[in-house]
């Protein structure tokens, strides 16, 4: 496995850290990153030949804990040109040709991991990782590496599980997030959910040409350990606790911001300039094994005087696109605005509600009549039809970019900052509707 490098030119990201920017809403959020919780999630995990990323978990308790995971796989291609990748229409939209739209890629894929007391596991998502019974941890006489075993999966020092349990192989056509929750360690197949709140996780995005690396801690959500038994008997998961009151887990944030350098804003980095763009990568708050949830959310840009501009923006399950999208730019634009050489972008989640599923995808409605061919749920022991239903929160993570002249490109990302709490459920479905794979 190549070793991790960081450029120390990046070093200077620490300047911008420090820049006045416009804060806005400062309550707490009940979304974190730097806390264990019950469910974990990476909004932007990338194997596509020229990046890939390495996933890190511990499990921070002092007993077994059982862990249920999805990959989602959003991979798109636009449909005039199958050879560009997008995430959203505004990755590939024509503006002289409106049926130019990214043909959205959703794929779902289960696995489970099996962790021992306060261990931690890594694997690279390319490859993979082959369960071993019979690793050992690394010592300060062994050598600590990786070795590929049969199927292309890594097998690994210090991965013990008991179960069999792998991390299967993405290859380098995966774009999209990894979201896994707490299940009983005796019966995971099972897949009840438990409230012990003790994972937490990196990842770790490489630039595979130059081994540059920016990591993100992933987003925890906590769960209710107040409720009978841990948690609900179904597998409905409910996202609806909001200031240690009743629910199932902590609810999603009303919004989600960052601060960033302005877009082709002349970054003086360590008393050089350079070029600097950064990715927003959301994800829904809200899951469907086999179904992309739709979102709707306002992007809001502050300038350094509070100046502010804002445009609506529609996905279903994933997004990730470059502040320098043309459809985007000019909320960043410190070209013509030399009060937005810093910035904060802010996503504001809608507060109403939308067909989940159906006809009318995506779309505004009151009651489920308006979400004509809605999917009910056939192993839901709450009844659940997904129609109209609450608009979705979002996790989010941004990554910087910054090139100078030969060197190679650097990056740095981080998970966005959570604000306040949605007074409206957001929902995890783990059983499968007869899409996802195993």
């Amino acid at each position: 496995m190549r070793g991790l490098t960081r450029s120390h030119w990046l070093l200077g990201l620490g300047v911008l850290l420090a820049i006045p920017v416009v804060i806005g809403r400062t309550a707490r959020a009940d979304i974190n990153t730097d806390e264990p919780g019950s469910i974990i999630v990476f909004p932007k995990v990338v194997a596509n030949g020229e990046r890939d990323t390495v996933i890190h978990l511990t499990n921070t308790s002092n007993m077994n804990l059982g862990v249920h995971c999805f990959y989602t796989n959003a991979y798109s291609t636009c449909e005039n040109d199958p050879n560009t990748v997008c995430t959203s229409d505004l990755g590939c939209q024509d503006p002289n040709d409106p049926n130019d739209v990214c043909i959205p890629r959703w794929e779902a894929f289960d696995f489970d991991i099996n962790l021992t007391p306060q261990q931690p596991t890594f694997w690279r998502v390319s490859t993979g990782r082959a369960s071993d019974v019979f690793a050992t941890p690394c010592t300060g006489s062994t050598t600590c590496s990786c070795t590929v075993g049969a199927g292309g999966g890594l097998s690994c020092p210090g991965f013990t599980s008991t179960l069999g349990a792998f991390t299967p192989a993405q290859g380098e056509q995966f774009i999209g997030e990894l979201r896994c929750y707490e299940v009983d360690p005796l019966d995971p197949d099972s897949l009840q959910p438990m409230a012990f709140n003790k994972l937490k996780g990196e990842a770790f995005l490489e630039t595979l040409d130059s081994g540059e690396i920016s990591a993100y801690n992933a987003i925890t959500v906590q769960a209710n350990t107040s409720l009978e038994g841990g948690l609900n008997d179904d597998l409905d998961l409910f996202l609806n606790r909001v200031n240690m009151g009743n629910g199932e887990y902590n609810a999603c944030a009303e919004s989600i911001s960052f601060t960033s350098h302005g877009l082709d804003d002349d970054a003086a980095i360590l008393n050089t300039g350079g070029e600097v763009d950064t990715e927003m990568t959301l994800v829904p708050c809200s899951f469907i094994e086999s179904e992309p949830v739709p979102v709707q959310v306002t992007i809001l840009s502050y300038d350094q005087i509070e100046g502010r501009n804002s445009q609506s923006l529609d996905f279903p399950c994933y997004f990730s696109e470059r502040m320098s999208n043309p459809n985007l730019s000019f909320l960043w634009d410190a070209d013509s605005n030399p009060d937005a050489q810093f910035t904060k972008t802010e996503f504001v989640v809608n507060q109403g509600t939308l067909c989940w599923t159906g006809e009318f995808k995506g779309e505004s409605c009151n009651t489920n009549a308006d979400c004509e061919g809605a999917i009910e749920l056939p192993n839901s022991n709450s009844g659940l039809i997904l129609g109209c239903l609450p608009a979705p929160g979002v996790f989010g993570v941004h990554e910087e970019f910054y090139s100078q002249g030969e060197r190679p490109e650097g990056s740095a990302a981080a998970s966005m900052y959570n604000h306040g709490a949605k007074d409206t459920d957001d929902l995890m479905i783990v059983n499968d509707l007869g899409g996802g794979g195993d």
